[in-house]
């Protein structure tokens, strides 16, 4: 994990108090389907690009959005990115990667209809751009790694289901590290009231 994120619970700051974000994803795998026949013997295997790479997820959206409210700061999930004019915009890339060894025991358990343990290694980094009043104000990139024996059908990624806690709660930990950085970057400006 870079940089090292704290679990503190962040106190509304009058330095900030209303902000616009987006966020962005590449890297889900793809998604695989499986058709039977009436015979029950042949299976047509689908594989399709992801509907969300590249796309804002309403997930991380939320989750966002959940962390801006307890943090007493008013937010817009704004699909004009930095065309936004006024306040503090927060652009979050997030990527995923993950081993091809992994995602072939996936595979395979799709296709042979059974479940086979594989040993996956998923890399997720948030690549987070600040800007206000459309100007740049800083930039800064979190990195996190998981090992775990995946089966078939737990989810690839870390932030989406039930049993993946952990990662949900590092999602919100860099949210709430970016409120604390455009706080202290805008003391340092001098641009808050106090």
């Amino acid at each position: 994990m870079d940089p090292a994120l704290s679990r503190n619970h962040l106190e509304p700051s009058s330095c900030l108090s209303v902000v616009a974000f987006k966020t962005l994803i590449n890297g889900l795998p793809p998604d695989i389907s499986t058709e039977q026949s009436s015979d029950g013997k042949r299976t047509n295997i689908k594989v399709t690009e992801d509907k969300y790479n590249g796309q804002s997820h309403p997930i991380l959206d939320v989750m966002a959005k959940e962390v801006f409210n307890e943090s007493g700061i008013l937010s817009s999930n704004d699909k004009q990115g930095t065309e936004v004019a006024k306040g503090i915009f927060i652009q979050i890339n997030n990527q995923i990667s993950f081993s091809s060894l992994g995602y072939a025991g996936r595979l395979l358990s799709t296709m042979s209809l059974g479940i086979l343990p594989s040993r996956l290694t998923s890399f997720e980094s948030f690549d987070v751009s600040v800007f206000e009043d459309q100007k740049f104000l800083f930039r800064k990139t979190y990195l996190h790694e998981v090992k775990s024996w995946l089966w078939l059908p737990l989810i690839f990624f870390f932030w989406v289901g039930e049993d993946q806690k952990e990662g949900q709660l590092y999602y919100k930990d860099v949210i709430k590290d970016v409120i604390s950085n455009v706080i202290a970057k805008r003391k340092e400006l001098k641009k808050c009231s106090k």
